[in-house]
């Protein structure tokens, strides 16, 4: 989240495509008040013998649908609204196709000499020739572009991210134009090992270079330490680079690019193709594994006769690996298509190109197995691009045991060492003919592994570690003097599920400390000016009880912001057409419930609460906490094996655990809950506020309301509004939060909100 004084974030990216020539861009807007050239310093560099155009973009989704690298979905990531209200800009080379000649050789150094290092099985690197000295000289003067370019965007407070292994050099050079900037820098490829790096022309300066960045993000633990050897070993230094400089950020996929109805569409027709059929997709770019992979397919056949004329291997290997390294597969793939195939059938599909996005997409969508084993950062992208596809026929992957690592353990079946083929026939057949239920248990476990991990999350993770967040202490004076100078409307929420109380079993009793909150609302809420409301996680129904027994002129929130009430009217209405919640028993419903009676019946003192949004199981009243916890935990295991069912049927539930209560609720979409940043939407659309205060009354214990209070927190750096006038608020009780400010307890709130009162009537 952002940070006082920083107002955007520019992304720098080289989007080259297969042989080396930038990919052009032409349906976005150049920033027109760019000044000519960027500010100089003594050290500046001014020998270029070459001119590289660059262009600054404001980023887009149409950007990020022509490439799926990791980049890519990081740099989708980064640009959307829930990347926490950065302002964002995007450093890319766009030049038109009529400078391909001109491409080749600039970026001759990436093809020939960082793109098999990086992203294929390291070969011998080309000794240090005239060719190579050119091809670095090149290199540089693109590095060099990059730099000026971010340079001319940059304004103090800003942060420069930059992406992947194409421009190394870009750090050397933008620390010398702007020595203080806030610099991030993120390979999405694995990090080649220092005995491979140590023949690169020109390895020093690209790591010295690396180093001059701020924070830099790797893909796995070994990466990171295979940097910290070949800093070591090659620059002789003491120590190897710290952790606050060095962390781990696998790359994620962004949920909202996948499974469009297009790609259904061709994944259906690609299953018509091969009737009665089970198809393994594979995609890997190590030649040894593709020989594995065809070597372990053919040697099913042996082991199950049965899978002859039953059985599909479609494999996609990356047009970087050369084809001379690949002279022996088509013959390989000849005799197995001729030993097991026919006329009308051809068991083998083998590509050595790069497929539109939305073919290989619909390729993994009608695939029966996934198999992945590949360790590089591109493959463990394809194995969740694969998890997200399988959404309607959960599909189980096959993996590397050091691939796998990356994903939890036991949901996959992981080959320890991929040459063992008859491990692998063994591993192959057991996963093919895995029980349905089995499968579809595992597939829960990576679907919310891969949804919690997505490019968004990663993002902010980065973001939060570069600019090294800390939330402050709520400083009052400053919000105070904002509230005061801001002319229009003022926005007021408050999430807290201790105050609104009612005379009925199914609440809870009150916090003692808190309840001098509502007579200083109520107060604000006389105002013109102010618009308040308070958040509960309450059904409507309990809060109609408590309304009618505390008059009041705020608005409020209720089953945590799925329904409001405005002030002026005593009728609830959902957030958003697409959260409409039908009034009748649902299947899911009838599960849970059922479930939850059972350990109701079991454990003395639960109950259960039952909302249109929500069905919780609540032991917070037993006084046997050995029963609960083992009870707590058998209700768990049976509840996944019910939320899997109700996915099958097109019904998408969360969980969410505590120590004494367990909580589902149906969701709209595959990664929001019902309601939690749609209120937000609803309000910010409404009133067009000028000043925004979201205080936060919860701790990590009240997980549905802390996911409320996250998602509007998130909502609200979205809208463009003033930073000095927005001011998220949470306790000190949370571990985690993405709000700016914090106050100790609930007792500063109240305070806080007393003063806010006293302002008022100093102005009547």
């Amino acid at each position: 989240m952002p940070s006082s004084g920083i107002k955007k974030i520019i992304h720098c990216v080289c989007p080259l495509s297969t042989d080396g020539i930038p990919i052009p861009f032409s349906t976005h807007t150049s920033d027109a008040n760019l000044p000519p050239s960027p500010p100089t310093t003594p050290n500046h560099f001014s020998d270029k013998t070459q001119t590289v155009p660059l262009n600054i973009y404001y980023p887009s989704k149409e950007l990020f649908n022509v490439r799926s690298r990791p980049s890519w979905y990081m740099i989708h990531a980064a640009a959307s609204l829930s990347l926490a209200g950065y302002d964002q800009s995007i450093c890319i080379d766009s030049r038109p196709s009529k400078h391909a000649s001109v491409d080749r050789d600039l970026y001759a150094f990436v093809v020939n000499v960082l793109d098999p290092l990086f992203q294929v099985s390291p070969t011998s690197p080309s000794n240090c020739n005239k060719s190579m000295v050119n091809m670095w000289k090149n290199y540089i003067n693109v590095n060099i572009a990059y730099a000026e370019a971010l340079a001319a965007r940059y304004r103090n407070g800003d942060i420069v991210w930059i992406h992947d292994y194409q421009l190394l050099m870009v750090p050397h050079y933008l620390r010398q134009i702007l020595p203080n900037a806030k610099i991030g820098m993120s390979i999405y490829a694995n990090f080649p090992y220092y005995g491979h790096l140590a023949s690169i022309y020109e390895c020093k300066s690209m790591l010295q270079s690396i180093l001059l960045a701020d924070h830099i993000g790797f893909q796995t633990k070994l990466d990171t330490r295979h940097f910290a050897t070949a800093c070591t070993q090659l620059l002789d230094m003491d120590c190897p680079p710290s952790s606050k400089q060095v962390g781990v950020f696998p790359s994620g996929v962004d949920n909202q690019l996948l499974l469009k109805s297009s790609v259904l569409k061709r994944a259906k027709e690609i299953r018509n193709l091969f009737p009665h059929r089970q198809i393994i997709f594979c995609r890997d770019t190590h030649v040894a594994n593709v020989i594995r992979t065809l070597a372990a397919f053919s040697q099913l056949f042996s082991k199950d006769r049965y899978l002859m004329n039953h059985l599909v291997l479609i494999h996609l290997c990356s047009a970087r690996v050369p084809a001379s390294d690949l002279t022996a597969i088509p013959e390989i793939v000849r005799q197995i298509n001729q030993l097991y195939g026919n006329t009308d059938f051809v068991p083998v599909h083998f590509y050595h190109q790069e497929l539109d996005r939305e073919e290989r997409e619909a390729l993994m969508a009608a695939a029966d197995l996934g198999l992945f084993l590949g360790s590089q950062s591109s493959t463990l992208t394809s194995a969740k691009e694969f998890v997200l596809s399988q959404y309607e026929r959960h599909a189980p992957l096959v993996m590397s045991q050091e691939s796998s690592l990356v994903i939890p353990n036991g949901v996959i079946t992981a080959i320890e060492d991929p040459s063992d083929i008859p491990a692998l026939v063994t591993a192959l057949h057991d996963t093919l003919t895995l029980c349905s239920i089995d499968s579809e248990k595992r597939y829960e476990s990576l679907y919310k592994f891969v949804l919690e991990n997505d490019a968004i999350t990663c993002a902010h993770r980065f973001i939060e570690t570069l600019v090294d967040h800390e939330t402050r202490p709520l400083y009052t004076q400053q919000l105070i003097e904002a509230y005061k100078a801001a002319s229009g409307k003022n926005l007021i929420i408050v999430c807290d599920n201790n105050e609104l109380t009612a005379p009925t079993d199914k609440v809870e009793p009150s916090n003692p400390s808190t309840k001098k909150l509502i007579p200083y609302l109520e107060s604000l809420s006389q105002d013109n000016m102010n618009c308040v409301y308070l958040v509960s996680g309450r059904t409507k129904d309990d809060l109609d009880i408590w309304s009618k027994a505390n008059p009041h002129s705020f608005g409020l929130g209720a089953e945590y912001g799925a329904f409001v009430q405005q002030p002026s009217d005593a009728s609830w209405k959902t957030t958003s057409i697409s959260s409409e919640i039908s009034k009748k028993s649902t299947d899911w419903r009838e599960l849970i419930n059922k479930l939850f009676q059972k350990y109701v019946q079991k454990v003395l003192g639960s109950c259960i609460i039952d909302n249109e949004t929500m069905i919780t199981l609540d032991f917070n009243k037993s006084f046997d906490s050995d029963k609960v916890s083992y009870y707590s935990k058998r209700c768990n295991e049976e509840l996944a094996h019910l939320v899997n069912i109700a996915a099958t049927h097109g019904q998408k539930l969360r969980i969410f655990k505590s120590k004494a209560r367990i909580q589902v609720q149906k969701c709209s979409s595959l990664y929001s809950s019902e309601g939690y940043s749609t209120l937000v939407e609803t309000l910010l659309e409404a009133i067009q506020p000028n000043f925004v205060l979201c205080v936060g009354n919860t701790n990590d214990q009240d997980k549905p309301m802390t996911s409320c209070e996250e998602s509007m927190f998130s909502t609200l750096y979205g809208h463009g509004i003033n930073r000095d006038h927005l001011y998220t608020v949470a306790m000190t009780t949370k571990k985690c939060t993405m709000a700016n400010w914090e106050l100790r307890d609930s007792t500063d709130m109240v305070d806080l909100f007393k003063q806010l009162v006293e302002i008022k009537k100093e102005g009547v």
